[in-house]
């Protein structure tokens, strides 16, 4: 797991006159943290590499397992005020891992009180429609093909916007 800041943004960081609307309108103009979740180094490369040229993510925290990324949840601060990080986040969760695939990576987050509300996007390989129902039915935010195409990972963030993450 490592943390890439990619230069080009500003850090928002919301006060606490800052309402919800607020924040959501600054994130959108520059905050906005991805973790990806790809058990495939050469494909963790691509994504990172692609994912810090857009304009819309500040931050791209990579794991290679669904564990290290609970773990870094759990103890980072991520959820805190004064966390390291943007409050608003997207997994970008890659389908077929070792351990623990996307789709129970994905259950695991809907039921956790600190993810449950979190964008959780799939990326796969694999064309099955199956597999793309699972992931609606388990409350995806979207289904998208490898290799990651930016265009429509924005696509996914205009028609779906990312929420804040806060802890309970």
């Amino acid at each position: 797991m490592h943390k890439t800041n990619t230069p080009h943004h500003k850090t928002l960081t919301p006060s606490a006159k800052t309402s919800s609307a607020d924040f959501q309108r600054q994130a959108g103009k520059g905050c906005m943290t991805v973790h990806l979740v790809e058990d495939s180094y050469d494909d963790r490369l691509f994504a990172e590499q692609l994912l810090k040229n857009s304009e819309q993510v500040t931050y791209v925290v990579s794991h290679s397992t669904a564990a290290e990324l609970f773990h870094y949840l759990e103890t980072s601060g991520a959820f805190d005020d004064n966390g390291p990080e943007c409050k608003n986040a997207v997994i970008l969760l890659d389908v077929h891992m070792p351990d623990m695939n996307g789709i129970e990576t994905l259950k695991h987050i809907r039921t956790h009180p600190l993810t449950e509300d979190m964008p959780v996007i799939l990326l796969t390989g694999d064309t099955s429609t199956e597999l793309a129902f699972d992931a609606y039915q388990n409350h995806a935010t979207a289904f998208l093909q490898k290799p990651l195409n930016l265009e429509h990972f924005h696509e996914v963030l205009k028609n779906r916007p990312y929420q804040r993450m806060t802890s309970r």
